[in-house]
């Protein structure tokens, strides 16, 4: 007669809600110097956590700078906590995103909450603004002042009221 035993583990993460402010999914940038750039953190159970540099790249950067409403291109990945240690859970770590995904939270990567990593591998983000014309709208904005200043001046009048 033989005898099996078997064990089953089970993991689970819970998370408590304390602030509703931030929905499952949500990112910020923090410690860059501007809205650009910074410390990814994203909003998982309520909580914000850091996410690990482990596989981070490129194209997590795409995807997180287009989350934010950036353009994807440009967008540079940094690691080693390169804005500073965030504090909390870890929540992500392994992240692979093909550069296509609309949101974080659709690539690739370990189960929630599960890492090897520590703060000092937080992963961080530098994302572009768009690209405008104004400079070129402006210089032609100018030679047209010129000759019909009154025009102008109008123009400027109902754009502003619009």
């Amino acid at each position: 007669m033989h005898t099996h035993k078997y064990t089953n583990i089970y993991y689970i993460l819970c998370l408590v809600v304390d602030n509703p402010d931030c929905a499952y999914g949500d990112l910020r940038l923090v410690g860059g110097a501007s809205d650009l750039e910074g410390r990814l953190e994203v909003c998982i159970g309520g909580r914000w956590g850091t996410v690990c540099d482990d596989q981070w790249d490129t194209f997590d950067a795409a995807v997180v700078c287009s989350q934010l409403g950036f353009p994807r291109e440009g967008a540079t990945a940094r690691t080693g906590a390169f804005f500073g240690q965030g504090t909390g859970p870890i929540f992500f770590d392994e992240t692979r995103c093909s550069g296509n995904e609309s949101k974080l939270v659709d690539c690739p990567s370990s189960a929630v909450g599960v890492h090897n990593c520590l703060h000092a591998e937080d992963a961080a983000v530098i994302c572009q603004r768009k690209t405008t014309h104004l400079l070129l709208i402006f210089l032609q904005t100018c030679e047209f002042f010129h000759t019909h200043k009154k025009e102008i001046v109008q123009f400027a009048y109902n754009y502003e009221s619009l």
